[in-house]
């Protein structure tokens, strides 16, 4: 058995030297012990001073640096064995490397008698088990005695009953008592399901991970036990589970559905899905994941939904059409602050802005329009909703009215918005009727930041920004112009002259700028006395080089 293998050196030579680096054995990266110590040490009380111990094979330099190990209380070296070696072991899962997780640690309990003397006492250290490794699983569990059991079950389609794989499937399973994080990877999980005995009680299940290739409903009655605390659920092609002894504990839900299956049934709707998120009262971090971008119906019964409420959500996350993902958000009831994400094909002429909820302290748009908008609070490090649309032609109209119809009346509270173009540009001529309406908004806007490729634009920008509206100066309180803009290099062009006129009127009207910083606006640059004038309307002027 792997378990018991030999060391493929003489064990004579090398039995009393102390192993550190048992990282490094397989992944060639060099951990010290106190590296290790440190890196567990955020949720131990350890000495500040703890010895070094080195890697040689020089018996007398061993023995005489290897104080370390004995100073240190075994709980704490077997914490970070298992650490290192389930680490290494859920590398080797991933990658499916048919029982060659376990064939380097032996070697280094051969090699050192304290570390074995300490493995064969920490039962915590086995306690990981693949099924895909059948040879081990008998020995593992017995290792393992009580202690929680990760367990990763690889289901093979058409696999013989009485195979090797099987049988120690049937062994995880009746450990189903002891079991803390679970997973089954299928090819069509609910047939492969249906060929195991379902367990009746899983008191310690906490983790939960199901996965297949194609799409899959879960049998009924394979968590048909009432005592189940599972707090992490994660579904891949796979039907959520409408049990309520299920559901009511979960603090993190994700579902996921790859490009070739059809819709998952139970979540293929805005209703569908707020109601499974209904019985998830404590959820904390939701994610949905739909790689094909396909709508979820908005119907007309939508706007009948009662709202959930979700008083412990932190996170959520929804690849999706971004229509329907808004929806999902406006029949939430959450606490402020929470991180939302949405990423999917956003249509305009949508009349349902995201919740001033989700957008409560954010006073900066950030709008990127090479992937995404972003809105942040006030503290800058902390991002509260990322928007990344993606329509199928990209336009000044559509980048414009998506924010006007996704942020609403949340724009009129804006004191920042930045805005980085460079994709596309515009016709000949005032841009006016397309700023005006986004612009308005910004009642107050303190501080804009623009970059874009198109010269036109930035005239109609100025013709706005000079302009009223029903008598009251457009965008009043702004103070800081940043501009860059591109294409500069026709003669005559009016960005200066218009420059200029709105500069008047604002001076005019009390709403002078302090700060215009057109630095980075290159080609065409003003001439001297443009920038005499310039400086006279505006208290800092910043000008290219």
């Amino acid at each position: 058995m792997v378990l018991n293998s030999p060391p493929p050196w003489p064990r004579q030579d090398y039995d009393d030297i102390a192993i550190l680096d048992m990282v490094h054995i397989q992944t060639k990266r060099r951990w010290s012990f106190k590296q290790l110590l440190r890196r567990r040490s955020k949720q131990l009380t350890l000495p500040d001073i703890i010895p070094s111990v080195h890697v040689t094979r020089n018996d007398r330099y061993s023995r005489e640096h290897t104080g370390g190990w004995s100073m240190l209380p075994h709980e704490i070296v077997g914490d970070i064995m298992r650490l290192i070696v389930h680490d290494q072991f859920a590398s080797h899962s991933l990658h499916r490397a048919d029982g060659k997780a376990y064939t380097w640690f032996p070697q280094v309990l051969h090699i050192c008698r304290y570390l074995r003397r300490i493995a064969l006492d920490c039962s915590v250290i086995w306690s990981y088990v693949d099924t895909s490794w059948a040879h081990l699983v008998g020995e593992l569990l017995r290792r393992s005695r009580s202690a929680p059991l990760t367990v990763i079950v690889q289901l093979n389609e058409g696999e013989d009953p009485k195979s090797p794989y099987n049988q120690a499937i049937r062994l995880v399973l009746e450990e189903m008592h002891r079991i803390k994080s679970l997973q089954f990877h299928g090819t069509t999980l609910h047939s492969d399901l249906l060929r195991l005995i379902p367990p009746t009680e899983a008191p310690c299940l906490e983790n939960l991970v199901m996965t297949s290739r194609s799409l899959s409903e879960l049998p009924e009655t394979f968590f048909r036990g009432k005592g189940m605390h599972l707090t992490r659920l994660f579904v891949f092609n796979i039907q959520v589970p409408d049990q309520h002894h299920i559901l009511r504990n979960l603090q993190y839900l994700k579902i996921n559905r790859s490009r070739i299956s059809d819709s998952i049934p139970g979540v293929s709707s805005v209703p569908q899905i707020v109601a499974v998120l209904g019985q998830c009262p404590n959820l904390i971090d939701f994610e949905y994941n739909d790689y094909e971008d396909l709508a979820i119906p908005v119907i007309d019964s939508d706007t009948l939904i009662t709202p959930i409420a979700l008083p412990h959500l932190r996170r959520i996350c929804m690849t999706l059409n971004a229509n329907s993902s808004v929806c999902i958000l406006r029949h939430l009831i959450v606490p402020p602050g929470i991180f939302a994400y949405i990423s999917g094909e956003f249509t305009l002429n949508f009349d349902a802005p995201i919740p001033p909820t989700y957008l409560l302290g954010c006073n900066c748009v950030k709008a990127d329009v090479r992937s995404s908008f972003v809105v942040q609070p006030e503290t800058e490090t902390d991002y509260c909703m990322v928007l990344d649309l993606h329509p199928l032609t990209w336009s000044w109209e559509y980048i414009f009215q998506a924010l006007l119809q996704l942020f609403g009346i949340t724009l009129s509270q804006l004191q920042k918005f930045e805005l980085d173009e460079c994709r596309f540009g515009s016709g000949r001529g005032s841009s006016f009727e397309v700023w005006e309406p986004l612009i308005s908004s910004f009642t107050c806007l303190q501080y804009l930041n623009l970059s874009f490729s198109s010269p036109y634009m930035a005239v109609g920008l100025m013709d706005v920004l000079g302009g009223t509206n029903s008598g009251h100066l457009i965008c009043p309180q702004l103070r800081e112009l940043i501009l860059d803009v591109g294409g500069l290099t026709i003669r005559p062009f009016p960005l200066w002259e218009k420059m200029i006129l709105c500069l008047h009127s604002r001076d005019e009207l009390h709403s002078r700028l302090t700060t215009l910083d057109v630095s980075a606006c290159k080609g065409v640059e003003p001439d001297a006395e443009q920038v005499h004038i310039l400086m006279s309307l505006v208290d800092t002027l910043l000008l290219p080089r």
